[in-house]
């Protein structure tokens, strides 16, 4: 059975703040936001253009027959490009 020393170091770790959590300061939320900011429009970005130049490559696989392997990749190319789709689709281009 722990003792009564135990049982307040216990009580002392859990009443620690995990780094990051209540303890961070606006200027760490502020940086941490705005870095996942950057992060998603990085990753709208790649996809708008990805949505765009993708369709190139439809037409070397259906140029050449259609086996099941070349089936396979078209619907997996097909897939990429609607997933590029849906997450650039929210991009702006700057005017």
């Amino acid at each position: 059975m722990p003792g009564p020393r135990a049982t307040q170091n216990s009580r002392l770790a859990t009443d620690q703040e995990a780094p990051g959590e209540a303890g961070s300061t606006p200027e760490q939320e502020g940086e941490r936001r705005s870095t996942t900011e950057s992060f998603i429009e990085r990753l709208r970005v790649a996809s708008f253009w990805t949505a765009i130049v993708l369709p190139i490559a439809y037409l070397p696989i259906l140029a050449i027959s259609s086996d099941g392997t070349r089936t396979g990749l078209f619907v997996a190319l097909l897939a990429v490009h609607l997933v590029a789709l849906y997450a650039g689709h929210a991009h702006e281009l700057e005017r």
